[in-house]
């Protein structure tokens, strides 16, 4: 007992048992010395004994040691170092074999393992990732290893609740030795933030134009062959805006609201026609679902009236989409191609400078006088065309004077023939 006395009476002949504790961690050869002290002389004592015990090693699992700091990683953010707050030691092995780290599994995150030493991710079970490589490395260099491993996450809602905008998550560490024994594991709390993400219109496909008919009923926006909102934390909608970005006219583009959307209560519809822009704003702070809106897209439709699209500029519409906590955003312009269809020309005769569609008055034709102009005062019109194939006129027969022909005039026949045109004068006069 390291030198101090300890009594002990025994008879002649007898004998007594020592229980030998050697300190933790020690292996080796202990030896331990003795000598009997006769009780009734003190001065009197034995020559020394030595008693030599061998003390078998045991392999130690290595200790692992926390300051039980959060690392606080913010959505969007680079990846960051996550453990380098943690170390770790062995009392009787100098070398790690693998470092593994368990904790739920989040989609989109990823452990980004550093370069270094020959270590990489090695295969684990579902939520366990492993760092090791063929051969063992130092405990100086492990540490500097653990300390580089980062954390990185490509989700736009790093939380599930989208009232609370921060959630932990508990990572298990725990580090091997090269003999094979296992740290008990230490927590590390990694806090992700979750910034609100704005709500979005998705084009199906973003770079292909739509196109629609001359006179036909227009463009369902809320098609779901045209596209769908969609929110990383799917947060309520408060507002929703459509507008015509490029080549707005007011006389010929609107959007057709459906009577559903009109009576619904809760929302409020805005019209701006000096902007071509269509806002539908829910009546509640609370705002609506992604679901409702999406429904309201299916009863707003684009429109255009002109009879000649092909003469105008090229159509884009945008949907800017905000959600109850106040974050917007535009999507991309789609743009609109409208396929003309080819419009009859018309007729019209100006009658005190306006037009009167249902002809007008030729010229007085007087008996064995010059030949009267039939149609002086006729307009032809065309929306979508330049030029024109043909005019005929029809006489009724039993309208027509006796002995009367048809013909044209000597500046209608410079312009025929000037125009390559041809005068069929009717066989029965």
């Amino acid at each position: 007992n390291d030198g101090v006395q300890t009594p002990l009476t025994v008879g002649v002949g007898g004998s007594v048992i020592f229980d030998f504790n050697p300190d933790p961690d020690f292996s080796g050869t202990a030896n331990i010395e003795y000598v009997v002290i006769d009780a009734d002389d003190a001065s009197t004592t034995s020559a020394p004994s030595t008693i030599s015990i061998e003390v078998l090693p045991l392999n130690d699992a290595p200790g692992v040691f926390s300051n039980n700091q959060a690392t606080n990683y913010y959505e969007g953010s680079e990846p960051i170092p996550i453990l380098s707050d943690l170390t770790f030691d062995d009392i009787d092995s100098s070398k790690i074999s693998a470092i593994r780290i368990r904790g739920e599994s989040l989609e989109g995150a990823t452990l980004v393992a550093p370069d270094l030493y020959g270590f990489s991710e090695q295969s684990g079970s579902s939520g366990v990732t492993v760092f090791g490589g063929a051969n063992s490395i130092s405990i100086k260099n492990a540490r500097e290893y653990l300390s580089k491993i980062k954390f990185y996450s490509s989700s736009e809602n790093l939380t599930t609740n989208s009232e609370e905008r921060s959630s932990d998550l508990i990572l298990n560490v725990s580090v091997t030795d090269e003999e094979g024994a296992t740290s008990a594991e230490v927590q590390k709390v990694l806090r992700l933030f979750d910034i609100n993400d704005a709500p979005e219109f998705v084009w199906s496909n973003p770079d292909a134009s739509i196109t629609i008919t001359e006179n036909n009923e227009g463009l369902v926006v809320g098609s779901a062959e045209l596209g769908s909102i969609t929110d990383p934390e799917n947060d309520s909608i408060l507002q929703l805006k459509l507008q015509i970005t490029q080549g707005y006219s007011a006389a010929v583009d609107s959007f057709g609201i459906s009577n559903t959307i009109r009576e619904d209560e809760r929302v409020v519809v805005t019209e701006d026609q000096a902007a071509g822009a269509l806002t539908l704003t829910s009546i509640s702070e609370d705002g609506l679902e992604i679901e409702v809106f999406s429904q309201f897209l299916e009863g707003i439709s684009y429109l255009n009236s002109s009879d000649n699209p092909a003469s105008g500029p090229d159509k884009n519409i945008a949907l800017t989409i905000m959600d109850v906590n106040g974050a917007s955003q535009t999507s991309l312009n789609k743009q609109i191609i409208i396929d003309p269809e080819n419009d009859a020309p018309s007729i019209f005769s100006l009658v005190a400078g306006a037009r009167n569609l249902t002809g007008g008055d030729g010229e007085q034709f007087i008996v064995s006088g010059q030949p009267a102009r039939i149609a002086p005062n006729i307009n032809i019109v065309d929306i979508d065309d330049a030029l024109v194939s043909e005019a005929r006129l029809t006489v009724d027969s039993n309208e027509l004077a006796v002995n009367g022909v048809l013909s044209l005039s000597a500046s209608g026949e410079f312009l025929a023939t000037a125009n390559g045109l041809v005068f069929e004068a009717p066989a029965d006069t």
